[in-house]
Formats: structure tokens, C-alpha cells, sequence
């Protein structure tokens, strides 16, 4: 834990020397386009909760699929959208963001790798101040969380595919250092439910399905094209 603070700390450093180093500067000069294409990368520390708790375990015939215990870790992100206007100080944003993070788990006595690979599809509110815009979000989501070894079939071990989708709630804040540059910082919580998992065997449904909520806090900085 003490490790993934430490590196997400290290990586916003930067951002937070541009935020302030250029706040001065961005009152003065600021002009933000009515429309916009955006990208950038991102940081996100993501935690993966519910049914991951190193309790159970799926059987199917000969096959064990272990469900583990899932650490939170630090990853990194990829996000493009576009922002219109609804009035002088109301926004809309369509976004797609691609994250991936690699967790250590453990379940009874082993430990290994997990791999979360994260599509969000997220609408935002914007209340459009100068240069400082808080938002609301609303999006889906679809996990996909790769268990290294996670499959037993009684002769040997391969990985663990879980597939689901979920709901996104959250709150974050653009700062714009520039007309075309800006800051993205978010906090969003995951209300996921997985559907279905593939060892080594065909693709089995999950009945009943599998809780695998948790949040997500990521910082990122994004490139505006204006479209207007």
C-alpha cells in the first residue's frame, strides 16, 4: 500500500509543478474553444474489491479457478473525448479512457500477478469556470482481470480470464495551464459485475454473477484541438 502511494506521489509531482508554476499566467491569457477534440495519458490507482477476497473458488468438472485477493496498484491510461457546449457555463463530455493495471494477489498461500484491463465509456457535466472546470460522470464500464496461474485442471496451471461490465459514478476537476493543455483529475467508483471466466477449458458463465467493485483515482494531462 505505502508503495502505490509513493509512486502515484511521485508521478503527479510534475503535474502539480505545471499546475502552479502556470496559474498566474492562465487567468490572464485564457480563451477556451465552445468545442474540442482532447487526448492524454493517465495515472490511475485502482483498487479491485466485492468477490475478490481469497474465500472461494469456481469449480467446473476437473477445473478449479481460484478467485483471489487483489491488491491495489498504480497503472497507466489512455484517454480521448470531446466537449461541446450546452450554455455559456454548462458542458458535455463524451469520453473514452483505456487503463491498465498490474496488481500482486494471493489466495491461501500463493501469490502472483493480476492484470486488470479497464474500457470506460464516460459522459461528464462540466460547469465551465475559467479555467477551472468541475464535472460529474456517469459511464460504463467493462473489466477484463487476468489471473496469472489461476486455472487448475489437476495436471497443470494456466491463467484466469474473468470478463463483466459495470456502471461508473464519479466527481473530477479539468484545470486548464493553457488554451490547448489541461490537467484531468478524477475519482470515480466501479460498480462492476462479472459475467463469465475462461481457464483452460471454454468460456463458463457465471451464475449469478461476481462482484468486482472498487474505485478509481487517476491524474492525467490532456492536448485540446479546438473544433470550432
Amino acid at each position: 500500500m505505502q508503495k502505490s502511494f509513493m509512486k502515484i506521489t511521485i508521478c503527479l509531482l510534475p503535474l502539480l509543478l505545471i499546475t502552479f508554476g502556470t496559474a498566474g499566467a492562465v487567468k490572464k491569457t485564457f480563451k477556451r474553444a465552445k468545442s474540442q477534440f482532447y487526448f492524454g495519458l493517465t495515472i490511475p490507482y485502482t483498487t479491485i474489491g466485492g468477490d475478490f477476497d481469497g474465500q472461494y473458488a469456481l469449480v467446473s468438472g476437473s477445473e478449479t479457478i481460484i478467485i483471489p485477493e487483489i491488491d491495489n496498484a498504480v497503472g497507466f491510461g489512455i484517454t480521448a473525448g470531446i466537449t461541446g457546449r450546452v450554455s455559456p457555463f454548462w458542458q458535455y463530455s463524451l469520453e473514452i479512457a483505456y487503463q491498465r493495471t498490474t496488481h500482486e494477489y494471493t489466495f491461501l498461500s500463493a501469490s502472483d500477478d493480476a492484470t486488470l484491463s479497464n474500457w470506460d465509456f464516460n459522459m461528464k457535466g462540466i460547469y465551465a469556470l475559467e479555467n477551472i472546470q468541475p464535472y460529474l460522470l456517469l459511464g460504463l464500464a467493462v473489466p477484463i482481470i487476468n489471473v496469472n496461474n489461476g486455472s487448475y485442471d489437476g495436471i497443470g496451471y494456466y491463467d484466469a480470464n474473468y470478463r463483466g461490465v459495470g456502471i461508473n459514478l464519479g466527481a473530477g476537476m479539468d484545470l486548464y495551464v493553457s488554451p490547448r493543455i489541461f490537467l484531468n483529475f478524477n475519482a470515480m467508483y466501479r460498480i462492476q459485475q462479472i459475467s463469465s471466466v475462461k481457464g483452460f477449458d471454454d468460456r463458463l458463465e457465471i451464475s449469478g454473477g461476481m462482484d468486482s467493485n472498487g474505485m478509481n483515482i487517476s491524474a492525467g494531462i490532456m492536448y485540446a484541438i479546438p473544433l470550432d
